[in-house]
């Protein structure tokens, strides 16, 4: 475990995975245990923004693994800021992925998009496909998981102009697709992105502007490899920032981000005159705005759609999908078994 900061000054080849952690010992040490399971050969960045009690646990656990920088925050920081301190001060090779405390990401796709950045210069980021896990609560050690669809369609971002694949994106994303956010990127273009988050960001504008800005500067794809696994049975844990009842989009946020783009579009290649940018700002920035002011009036049917239709079946769903997992919306060839037994490895482990 290494506490202080990598002294390299220049980017060198690889990625690393950053894992920001907020007050979920257990489900970190399970992702640990999941990444040493696959042989995971990239170092991992911990961005800790714990209570003192936790880090103290955090510490513990991260002892037990190898190649590891662990870096220990306030609880009251804000998340990009950790992210901007940790991609500036820790993180030294030229791509880099976020994974959260309670996701899992495969090492051997990382690798894929890297190949893939490395051949592809006109590319900001690659996707791969997205699993979601559930299991019943407190039980995820006896290995009854349950992987759905609900993020399987495709993130092809391939077109020539930034309007068209901020555009797609934004129609794609409601049906259900790879976060972009989640992508592995280029290392230099996240930390400019992440060291322009001001202190009083909510963090879906967060989202907002690492993603407009990713597609400013190129093109996104999505490969046919299970990338992340993504958790959704896990314990939720928010910071006051995030509880923050319109933490979703605000018309500040949005302001902020439009002349953020505004400026990165005009040093851009795309030919556009000034008035045809406040124009089409002024609109692709009010579609989020618009889905945020709907869903603050009513509640986010997709979150109990996931949560409580998808996700919270009886004992014998999961007991089905353990003996017949071809039931549970196939286990494609994206899923495959080195990556469940490594799941159920590493929750008997944590």
């Amino acid at each position: 475990m290494i506490e202080k900061s990598m002294q390299n000054t220049s980017l060198t080849e690889g990625a690393t995975i950053i894992i920001p952690t907020y007050n979920r010992p257990k489900e970190l040490q399970r992702l640990l245990h999941f990444l040493k399971i696959l042989n995971n050969p990239y170092p991992l960045v911990i961005l800790d923004g714990s209570s003192d009690k936790n880090q103290a646990l955090n510490k513990t656990i991260i002892s037990k693994f190898d190649n590891i920088v662990y870096r220990s925050f306030p609880e009251s920081l804000h998340l990009g800021k950790r992210l901007s301190i940790g991609l500036n001060e820790s993180v030294f090779t030229k791509y880099s992925i976020f994974c959260p405390d309670d996701d899992f990401v495969i090492p051997d796709s990382i690798a894929k998009g890297v190949e893939y950045l490395d051949r592809n210069p006109e590319y900001s980021a690659v996707n791969g496909h997205v699993k979601c896990l559930a299991y019943p609560k407190k039980y995820g050690q006896l290995g009854l998981f349950a992987f759905s669809d609900h993020l399987k369609n495709p993130l092809i971002l391939d077109q020539a102009a930034f309007l068209g694949r901020f555009l797609c994106m934004m129609a794609v994303a409601d049906t259900g697709c790879p976060p972009l956010f989640y992508a592995v990127r280029r290392t230099e273009q996240t930390r400019r992105i992440f060291n322009l988050v001001p202190l009083n960001f909510r963090y879906s504008s967060q989202e907002m502007l690492s993603n407009a800005l990713t597609l400013v500067w190129g093109k996104s794809i999505t490969l046919p490899y299970l990338l992340m696994i993504r958790n959704y049975s896990s314990e939720t844990t928010r910071d006051e920032i995030r509880e923050d009842p319109v933490y979703g989009y605000t018309p500040e946020d949005a302001e902020y981000i439009r002349d953020i783009l505004s400026k990165e579009i005009k040093r851009s290649n795309e030919v556009l005159s000034d008035e045809l940018i406040t124009y089409t700002l002024d609109h692709i920035i009010r579609l989020p705005l618009e889905k945020t002011s709907e869903r603050n009036k009513a509640v986010d049917t997709r979150t109990i759609l996931a949560k409580k239709w998808a996700f919270k079946k009886n004992w014998l769903f999961y007991v089905i999908n353990y003996l017949f997992p071809s039931y549970n919306e196939k286990l494609d060839v994206t899923m495959n078994k080195k990556v469940v037994v490594a799941l159920k490895k590493a929750f008997q482990a944590s």
